[in-house]
């Protein structure tokens, strides 16, 4: 048998701490660094629809392809 050799991260939730997901590490910090360059400098912030817009281009192809699995 074949062992999965993916790095994984373990991912909190905000909003109920005890709740902890194991992520693909790659994919994880992808994604965060898409939304990390999509968010605006100034308040007020920008909607989770429009983020998700602004993501797409930018989202790694390689962790992501087609942005089909990216929300």
């Amino acid at each position: 048998m074949i062992k999965d050799t993916i790095e994984k991260y373990v991912m909190k939730n905000g909003v109920s701490p005890d709740h902890k997901v194991k992520v693909d590490a790659q994919k994880f910090f992808a994604m965060k660094e898409a939304v990390l360059a999509s968010l605006p400098d100034e308040a007020p912030g920008i909607t989770p629809a429009k983020l998700r817009k602004c993501i797409v281009p930018i989202l790694s192809q390689e962790h992501f392809p087609g942005s089909e699995k990216a929300g």
